[in-house]
């Protein structure tokens, strides 16, 4: 366990306004510099389905399992972390979420032209397209986030730098290269968690991920409830403690996080 802060940064915003580029670059800087960091994108914690009662878009599971993964980054030594990904228009996170974090929040925006040339090169289609020009008004009619961040005409890297000059420096904290080993032999809380896991493994280029999310697919076409997680998506923590060869043991303790977390909003089968 990091005996300091850990300097935490939510990036947020509608689909295309470029969390994921900048959030990654970031962390990467990060990584360069010699300090122990993560990063988490949200909406790997939440493919859960059917949704929750009461939590349609999944925003209160992805902000459980982003503060349950954060709290394991900082037990894991990172002096920072970089989650991004939409909440909707709450906050999503609350103060106290990770206990021992700072928090800073970002929004980045686009105007509404280049969001929609930016979501038109992907393929989204109309529906997704409008869906997300809905969410990015929302959220320019509130004052949400320590700061915001526009990314119209600018690269990355132009990005990255402003969103650390508008976060006071971010982040704020003295972070250096304490990069010790990972308490492994702190277990996480056992869990009573029925259900059914498929753990699709084999080498790189196999075909895990097309493999696993198709059955995850067809469990749900078949009218069950399922989950959908990628382990590797899970592991994004630089320099990887020493004594977890591949970032095993941090990978499997964000797994229990999300597993217990899915069990309880009702699912019955993970893939």
């Amino acid at each position: 366990m990091r005996d300091g802060p850990l300097s935490l940064l939510w990036l947020c915003g509608p689909p295309g306004a470029g969390k994921s580029a900048v959030g990654w670059a970031l962390y990467a800087g990060l990584g360069r510099s010699g300090a122990r960091a993560g990063f988490a994108d949200i909406d790997q914690l939440g493919m859960c389905l059917p949704a929750p009662p009461g939590d349609p878009e999944r925003y209160l599971l992805k902000a459980r399992n982003a503060s349950a993964v954060a709290s394991n980054f900082r037990a894991a030594g990172c002096a920072a972390a970089v989650v991004n990904g939409s909440l909707g228009p709450a906050p999503g996170f609350w103060p106290g979420a990770v206990p021992g974090s700072h928090l800073t929040t970002c929004r980045l925006r686009a105007s509404p032209d280049e969001l929609r040339r930016r979501l038109t090169s992907r393929r989204e289609g109309p529906d997704f397209v409008a869906a997300a020009l809905r969410q990015a008004e929302e959220l320019d009619r509130t004052s949400f986030a320590d700061a915001c961040v526009g990314t119209d005409g600018m690269t990355i890297a132009e990005v990255a730098r402003l969103v650390r000059e508008r976060c006071g420096g971010w982040p704020p904290e003295r972070v250096g290269s304490d990069v010790g080993p990972m308490p492994t032999g702190e277990a996480a809380p056992a869990a009573s968690a029925d259900g059914d896991v498929l753990l699709v493994c084999g080498a790189t280029g196999a075909g895990k991920s097309a493999a696993g999310f198709e059955v995850f697919l067809r469990q749900l076409r078949a009218g069950g409830a399922a989950a959908y997680i990628d382990l590797d998506q899970l592991g994004f923590i630089s320099p990887v403690p020493a004594g977890d060869r591949g970032g095993h043991w941090f990978k499997a303790r964000n797994l229990a996080d999300l597993w217990r977390a899915y069990h309880m909003a009702g699912r019955d089968a993970s893939c």
